[in-house]
Formats: structure tokens, C-alpha cells, sequence
């Protein structure tokens, strides 16, 4: 979830939902502090567009979509651009149909997530890429396949290059090329 607001109706929409299992990946730490809503509401498991762009698309998942948007809007005054950032919310199973036409807007494809690439949010987006002969350059952010020790999770993103100074500077680099 990219907030305690939207994690709140995702497990009010998992209590409700009767097609099959749900999983909800709990994050690490304090919510962003932000208003809850008074009425639980079901939202649908499909992506949500949470700042429109036409050239850059990022992609995140959980608590890195509140960092996507930061990063972002930074990019928009440096680079002169508009960034679309989408909100996945749910990884399986994955929105391929808004995915595919928000890829196809887009230019460069940046996805970022706070969890392995190996087999992660970004490696599905990949897949539904190549299967649907979709070539785009694509930059994957998130975790190598290590061990990652315990610490504070602000010191820890920054060190793995996924807080907003660290995405600005790869997804700099990534469009210069």
C-alpha cells in the first residue's frame, strides 16, 4: 500500500474480495501520518495513475510510490519534463491492460520497488514486455540479490541507491544515455 489510508480500505477490499486468496506485503515502520478516511471503502486491486506525465513513466509499488512522486517532481523541474508516476498497488495479478497502454504513452519505462529485482515487481513488467514484443528502455530500481542487514530504513534505501536524491541521479543518467 502507498499509505496507511490506502492500507487500511486494501484490507477492508482483502476482507471482501471472494475470488481467491490475498496476500498484503505490511511495510517497515511509521505511515506517512497522513488523514485516515472515517468509511472503509473496497478499492479495486488494479493500478492507480497518482501524477500524470506523458514521456517518463515511473512504476512503484508500496511505500515507494509516496518516493516515486518526490523524485518526480524534482525530475520535472530539472529535466523539463512531465513524469507520469503509477501506483501498481497489486502485483499479481498484474494490470496488464493499464500497464501496457501507460507503456505505450511513455518513452522510458523506470520501475522502483523496496524488494528484490530478482523476480520482482520490475522482472513482471519485463516479462509482459517481452511477451507483448514491447521495446522500450527500462530501468529497474530496487534490491540486489543480498542479504540485507538490519538498520534504519531511511539509512538502508539511501544506501541502496532507492531514496529520492539516488532515483533522481539513476533516472538522470538512465535518459541521458
Amino acid at each position: 500500500a502507498k499509505d496507511e489510508n490506502e492500507f487500511q480500505h486494501l484490507i477492508y477490499s482483502a476482507v471482501k474480495h471472494k475470488r481467491g486468496p490475498v496476500a498484503i506485503r505490511y511495510p517497515r515502520g511509521r505511515g506517512s501520518g497522513i488523514v485516515l478516511d472515517k468509511e472503509l471503502k473496497t478499492i479495486p486491486f488494479t493500478s492507480e495513475v497518482v501524477k500524470d506525465g506523458k514521456k517518463l513513466l515511473l512504476i512503484a509499488i508500496g511505500t515507494m510510490v509516496k518516493t516515486a512522486i518526490q523524485a518526480a517532481e524534482k525530475l520535472d523541474s530539472k529535466l523539463k519534463t512531465k513524469t507520469r508516476v503509477v501506483n501498481l498497488r497489486c502485483l499479481k495479478p498484474l494490470d496488464v491492460e493499464t500497464i501496457e497502454a501507460l507503456i505505450n504513452e511513455a518513452e522510458w519505462i523506470v520501475t522502483i520497488e523496496e524488494n528484490t529485482l530478482l523476480g520482482g515487481m520490475g522482472a513482471a513488467i519485463l516479462e509482459l514486455m517481452a511477451k507483448e514484443n514491447m521495446i522500450k528502455p527500462v530501468l529497474n530500481l530496487g534490491l540486489e540479490d543480498e542479504f540485507v542487514e538490519h538498520g534504519a530504513t531511511e539509512i538502508l534505501l539511501a544506501e541502496r541507491g532507492l531514496d529520492v536524491p539516488s532515483i533522481i541521479k539513476s533516472i538522470s543518467q538512465f535518459i541521458k544515455k
